[in-house]
C-alpha cells in the first residue's frame, strides 16, 4: 500500500504483555493465551486460548492482550468471543480424526468465523493463529498443512480476502492428540500490510508448495507514529520462497534478519527515521522449535533478539515445512 502515515486506521489502542499465569483478568482484557497447563473450564466466560504445545522455557506465564476499551465476552455455538467497539477476538477448537478431510473442515471453520465477524461490522482480519495436529502428516498435496492451506484459501477467496487483505498468521503443528485450534483477531477498518523485500509474498508462492499458496501477510501494522503496533507473522529461514540453511544457528540468524527487515519496512511506512526495534517495552516473541533438544542452542543463537524483547515463550511444535527447525512470531 502507498497511503501516507496520516491515512492509517487509528483504532483504540491494543497491547500485548507477558504476565504471571495467575494474573487476574481486568475489565479491558480482550484475550489471553495460556501455555503449558490447560486452563480450567470455568474460565470459558472469557476468551482464553490454550496453545496446545509443550513449553520449553521454565516460566509460568501467559500472554495477555488488552484494549483501551471495555470488553464483553462469552461463548456462542462453540466459539469463544471477546469484543470492544474496535476489536473482536474469535477462537474455536475442533477434534480431528485421522481420516478427516482437513481442507473441508478448515474451509467451514474459517467461513463461519469470518461471516460472524462481518455480521458484527468487524471487516479487517489482522491476525490469525492456527495449531494443527500432525501438520506434516502425508506427502505432497495430501500433507495436512497443504490441505489446511487449501481450505483456508477457499474461505478467504469466497469472502473477498485476497493478497493485500490477508492477515498476519501463524501455522504450527502439534501431536496427533491436539485439536485443530483457530483464533482470529479482527478490527473494523483496514490496517496496513507489510511485506518483506527479502521474501516472495506467501500468497504468491509457486505451485510446488501446494494446490493453494499460504493465505497470510508477513506482518500487519496498526496505528500511527504515536503508538504503532506491528504484528509479525510466524517467520522462518526463508529467502525468496526457499528454505535457507540446514543448521539451527544459521536458520536462527536468517529468521532474525527477516524480522528486522519487517521492522525497517514498517518504520519506512510510518515515515520515521529509526527502526521499530524490539527494544524493551511492548515487544514479545513466541519461539517455536521442532526439536526440544535444540532449546539451549536456539536461545544462544537468538540471544540478540531476546535481549531486545520484553518477554518471550519457547514452545515445541512442528513447523509447516519439514526442513525448518524454528519459527518466531512477534508483537512489536
Amino acid at each position: 500500500m502507498t497511503s501516507s502515515a496520516a491515512q492509517l486506521f487509528e483504532p483504540a489502542s491494543l497491547a500485548a504483555r507477558i504476565a504471571a499465569a495467575d494474573t487476574q483478568p481486568g475489565n479491558n482484557e480482550l484475550m489471553r493465551f495460556c501455555f503449558g497447563t490447560k486452563p480450567d473450564s470455568n474460565s470459558a466466560s472469557r476468551c482464553i486460548i490454550h496453545v496446545p504445545l509443550p513449553r520449553l522455557d521454565d516460566s509460568n506465564t501467559c500472554e495477555i492482550w488488552e484494549s483501551s476499551e471495555p470488553v464483553s465476552s462469552g461463548v456462542s455455538g462453540g466459539v469463544q468471543f471477546a469484543r470492544t467497539d474496535s476489536w473482536l477476538a474469535l477462537h474455536t477448537t475442533t477434534p480431528l480424526m485421522a481420516d478427516d478431510d482437513l481442507s473441508i473442515i478448515t474451509e467451514d471453520i474459517y467461513t463461519r468465523l469470518i461471516k460472524e465477524a462481518l455480521s458484527q461490522g468487524y471487516t479487517d482480519i489482522v491476525r490469525t493463529w492456527n495449531y494443527v495436529p500432525d501438520i506434516n502428516l502425508g506427502s505432497a498435496d495430501t500433507e495436512r498443512y497443504r490441505q489446511f492451506t487449501l481450505g483456508r484459501a477457499i474461505a478467504f477467496d469466497r469472502l473477498g480476502f485476497r493478497d493485500s487483505k490477508l492477515p498476519a498468521g501463524t501455522g504450527i503443528g502439534g501431536d496427533a492428540s491436539i485439536p485443530l485450534s483457530i483464533t482470529l483477531l479482527v478490527t473494523r477498518k483496514p490496517c496496513r500490510r507489510v511485506e518483506n523485500p527479502r521474501q516472495i509474498s506467501a500468497y504468491n508462492y509457486p505451485k510446488q508448495y501446494g494446490p493453494r499458496s499460504p493465505s497470510f501477510s508477513r506482518a500487519v501494522l496498526i496505528g500511527n507514529t504515536e503508538k504503532p503496533l506491528l504484528l509479525v507473522s510466524g517467520t522462518a529461514s526463508i529467502v525468496g520462497h526457499e528454505t535457507m540453511h540446514t543448521g539451527l544457528a544459521e536458520q536462527a540468524g536468517e529468521t532474525c534478519a527477516n524480522i528486522r527487515t519487517l521492522q525497517d519496512v514498517a518504520a519506512a511506512h510510518l515515515q520515521i527515521d529509526k527502526r521499530m526495534q524490539a527494544t524493551g517495552q511492548g515487544t514479545y516473541l513466541r519461539i517455536y522449535l521442532r526439536n526440544d533438544s535444540d532449546t539451549d542452542a536456539a536461545l544462544t543463537a537468538l540471544q540478540g533478539l531476546i535481549k531486545e524483547a520484553e518477554g518471550y515463550v519457547v514452545l515445541q511444535g512442528d513447523i509447516c515445512r519439514d526442513d525448518l527447525l524454528l519459527e518466531i512470531e512477534a508483537v512489536c
